[in-house]
């Protein structure tokens, strides 16, 4: 996927990659409640960000493509586009946002 991408985004996600993991600093650090804490709150905002991202996902993509789908079955003679049923490699976009959340949530908590 990086071969698509502008030069250079792939030089950011590579120096990302070189620094340390965030979350193992933060518990090596664990004495130090204020970062603990920043951390957290970090991972919430996180989650939260997440969480509306679905909804929105859903709204405006998930549902517009099943009602599309329920007219193109009914045999709706307008043009429909069920666009984003299912994302690329075919998987169900709101499955893959949950997942990621939860992973990205769970793998980081302290």
């Amino acid at each position: 996927m990086r071969l698509y991408m502008p030069r250079g985004h792939r030089e950011f996600l590579s120096a990302v990659e070189r620094e340390p993991n965030i979350a193992s600093f933060v518990r090596l650090q664990s004495h130090i409640k204020s970062l603990r804490s920043a951390f957290t709150a970090c991972l919430m905002a996180l989650e939260k960000f997440r969480n509306v991202h679905i909804q929105m996902v859903t709204k405006y993509v998930v549902i517009p493509a099943k009602k599309g789908r329920q007219e193109a079955n009914q045999g709706s003679t307008a043009s429909v586009s069920i666009a984003g049923a299912n994302g690329t490699g075919g998987t169900k976009p709101v499955e893959f946002l949950k997942a990621v959340r939860d992973d990205v949530v769970n793998t980081a908590r302290l």
